[in-house]
């Protein structure tokens, strides 16, 4: 097995990438893998490299919590207001009608119900 780089250029357009004995490789990264499992400091290490320190991490979480619980709360105000709106315009159109208008239609499609 021989690991290849997947550049297309050739070595006339200047790739120079070499191919890699894929049995080596593999027993090297199988043999630090397995060191490092016996040791967890180093995967700890590792992990606040990657990402971060717990307590950093924590404070990051809990910030994008608010911002996030923030959002939501100004999406539901917004849908409040705008229902509240919709249904003053709905009160507002039902006070101009008489209250007979509509009474005997009925809604195409639905056999014996009146249209509301």
């Amino acid at each position: 097995m021989v690991y290849r780089c997947s550049n297309s250029a050739t070595t006339k357009e200047g790739h120079a990438c070499r191919s890699i004995p894929g049995e080596v490789t593999e027993g090297l990264v199988r043999g630090e893998v397995a060191e490092l499992l016996t040791d967890p400091d180093a995967i700890k290490a590792l992990v606040d490299e990657w990402l971060g320190g717990i307590p950093d991490g924590a404070e990051s979480y809990r910030t994008r919590l608010r911002e996030i619980d923030g959002k939501l709360n100004r999406l539901r105000n917004t849908r409040r207001k705008k229902i509240a709106m919709l249904a003053a315009s709905l009160d507002e159109a039902d006070q101009g009608l008489p209250r007979a208008v509509g009474a005997g239609r009925r809604h195409p499609g639905r056999r014996g119900q009146s249209q509301a």
